[in-house]
C-alpha cells in the first residue's frame, strides 16, 4: 500500500473505475487499507474502513465495491513529500551530530 499519514486528506472513489469522487480525512492507517471519514455532498459525512488503494493489484473488484477505494489529493502529495523531506533531513541532522561529537 502506498504510504499515507494519520489525518491526510485524500480523495475516495465509491469503485475504481469511477472520477467521481469526494474529499476524506485519514481516520486509521493499516498494513494494506486505511480508514476515512468521506464528506459526501450536502455535507454529510460517512465512516469508510478497509478502503484499499485504487491501483492495488491483490483486491477483487468486489472487495473493493464494499468501501470504495482511495488515491492522493493534491495536499496529500505535499504532505508525503515534506514528510519524506523531513526525514532526511533529520537523517543527515544525526550525521553532522555524529561527526561533530568526534
Amino acid at each position: 500500500m502506498p504510504k499515507v499519514a494519520l489525518a491526510a486528506t485524500v480523495l475516495w472513489y465509491p469503485d475504481k473505475n469511477t472520477d467521481d469522487c469526494h474529499a476524506g480525512i485519514v481516520t486509521k492507517v493499516g498494513d494494506r487499507s486505511i480508514s476515512i471519514l468521506v464528506c459526501l455532498p450536502e455535507l454529510q459525512f460517512a465512516a469508510r474502513e478497509g478502503v484499499r488503494h485504487r491501483n492495488d493489484p491483490d483486491v477483487e473488484v468486489a472487495d473493493r465495491l464494499a468501501d470504495g477505494v482511495w488515491d492522493y489529493s493534491a495536499s496529500s502529495e505535499d504532505s508525503q513529500y515534506i514528510l519524506e523531506l523531513a526525514k532526511a533531513v533529520n537523517a543527515i541532522k544525526a550525521r553532522l551530530d555524529k561527526l561533530e561529537s568526534r
